[in-house]
């Protein structure tokens, strides 16, 4: 029994020999970082439809750029505009009420199937749909619109101009 007790002093007294041996510590902290970048951005041209026609339609396109993480799906929805009037999206002249329809496409046939909206989201231009679905790849994925303004036939001259908002929904 007592080379017992000796043997467990004698490794009591090791740890504390082991332990007593630090002279000191010292301590830092470490910063970490890590950035999640935007899931979907999207950009949008101007469509600039230059002098009207006063007797066919003016035809001008534009591009929306949506850059989407790889695999998220997307779908484009272009809103009834600022001058939107029972079916039909307006330009209206600046520091005037006067008139020019017009529509946007999602191609050049111009047919109302292809009539670019958001009636499938917020559903303020009736007519046609979104665009898509559209995979996201990560890099910059460009979706032409195609624009059409009917003859002014009699308006006046000025500049005449529309706001419409670009949603992408993922």
């Amino acid at each position: 029994m007592k080379k017992i007790l000796s043997a467990i002093a004698g490794m009591a007294l090791m740890l504390n020999l082991s332990v007593s041996a630090w002279a000191g510590s010292e301590t830092t902290t470490m910063n970490l970082q890590a950035t999640v970048p935007e899931a979907v951005t999207v950009s949008a041209s101007p469509l600039d439809f230059g002098p009207l026609s006063a007797s066919d339609y003016t035809y001008a396109n534009s591009t929306i750029t949506v850059n989407a993480a790889s695999g998220i799906t997307y779908h484009i929805a272009i809103d009834a505009g600022q001058h939107f009037i029972s079916i039909w999206r307006k330009l209206e002249r600046s520091g005037g009420t006067e008139e020019v329809s017009y529509g946007l496409y999602k191609d050049q046939s111009y047919g109302v199937d292809q009539e670019w909206s958001d009636s499938d989201y917020g559903n303020t231009y009736p007519d046609g749909s979104s665009s898509g679905p559209h995979t996201g790849d990560g890099t910059d994925q460009v979706h032409n619109v195609y624009g059409r303004a009917s003859a002014f036939v009699s308006n006046p001259a000025g500049t005449y101009t529309d706001v419409v908002t670009v949603t992408v929904h993922y």
